[in-house]
């Protein structure tokens, strides 16, 4: 089962897929016919109960995972291995994941309620809100500026952050 999807920033047409059996899967469009073609499967340690959803880290050509044991990993894409894990939900799986390239960090959101912002270099907690949403946040994104994130709950609630 995919869990999530993103397209990359090459604007060549390709795309990652993650899904619950801990692998990520890239995909290459082809033309004329636009179907996509598998072109490489990669296995994550330690995400082998499954991957929730990903970001691209385009800073470092790495992965941001969040897997099903509350964990964000951080997949180098060059050395096929992770480089970090951090323990980032306690009360609830981790839902959403964000990367902003212009800070250098991952937002995350959990079925508890919490927004957790991390470094990518150092895996440091930068910023932690418990207070906001009553209900398990499922989405969360930056704008594209990098000012700004948006939360979603289940509720249908939307919060806009200045960070």
């Amino acid at each position: 089962m995919i869990t999530a999807l993103k397209i990359t920033d090459q604007n060549d047409g390709s795309v990652a897929s993650c899904s619950l059996d801990g692998t990520v899967i890239f995909w290459q469009l082809e033309s004329p016919n636009r179907t996509l073609r598998k072109v490489k499967v990669v296995s994550i340690p330690g995400c082998e109960n499954g991957i929730i959803d990903m970001d691209y880290l385009t800073d470092s050509n790495s992965l941001g995972v969040l897997d099903l044991n509350r964990k964000l990993h951080f997949f180098s894409l060059d050395s096929g291995s992770v480089t970090l894990s951090i323990e980032a939900a306690y009360d609830g799986n981790l839902t959403s994941i964000s990367y902003n390239c212009l800070r250098n960090e991952v937002a995350v959101v959990d079925e508890a309620g919490e927004i957790k912002v991390f470094s990518t270099r150092d895996g440091k907690m930068l910023y932690l809100n418990q207070q906001n949403h009553a209900r398990p946040i499922t989405a969360i994104r930056y704008s594209p500026d990098g000012t700004r994130l948006v939360t979603g709950d289940s509720e249908g609630k939307l919060l806009i952050w200045r960070v």
